[in-house]
């Protein structure tokens, strides 16, 4: 499993963990891309990807919209992404 690691300092919210399947994801390459986009988004704590399993999880606050935002910001990269959302 290759993990990737993005931390940031949480906020007083309650934090929830978001795990994606994600198409497209194949390589290293890609994988790079897909930490790339998540890190980019706003309440996102830490992410860690299986490449091999096409899999990422997303540790992020409890914010109003940060799903479809993270799923949207995938799609504009070239993924496909299918979430399921659970609280840490």
């Amino acid at each position: 499993m290759h993990t990737i690691h993005a931390e940031r300092s949480s906020g007083a919210r309650e934090r929830f963990q978001t795990d994606f399947k994600v198409y497209g994801m194949r390589d290293a390459a890609s994988a790079r891309l897909v930490y790339e986009t998540l890190a980019k988004v706003e309440g996102v704590r830490q992410i860690q990807l299986d490449v091999d399993l096409r899999r990422v999880s997303v540790a992020h606050a409890d914010q109003a919209g940060i799903v479809p935002k993270l799923c949207e910001d995938l799609r504009a990269a070239g993924f496909r992404a299918l979430p399921r959302t659970a609280p840490l």
